[in-house]
């Protein structure tokens, strides 16, 4: 996967003020959802006893690059480490 910050160098965000993980689809793809009973990346059409989210909890680069190699379901996603702060995305590409 290909990272790109949105930041320039220098003025980026790699811990703390992370709101968390969102994954975008190509039009071929199904949506994922972050289901909170199993821990994992799913469909939107199975089923989800304790909830899910399209957003994962992470609150760091390096947890990010970590959650990237643990669910290899993301790999031909766009995976975003959404930023509180404008312009601070953090972008995986395939």
């Amino acid at each position: 996967m290909n990272i790109t910050f949105e930041a320039p160098l220098g003025q980026r965000i790699l811990r703390r003020w992370f709101m968390g993980i969102t994954v975008f689809r190509n039009d071929d793809q199904p949506s994922l959802w972050w289901c909170n009973a199993t821990r994992k990346w799913v469909t939107a059409n199975t089923p989800m006893p304790r909830g899910g989210s399209t957003h994962a909890d992470c609150k760091s680069y390096k947890a990010f690059l970590r959650h990237l190699r643990k669910h290899p379901e993301l790999k031909d996603y766009e995976v975003y480490l959404v930023s509180r702060f404008r312009d601070n995305n953090i972008i995986a590409r395939p």
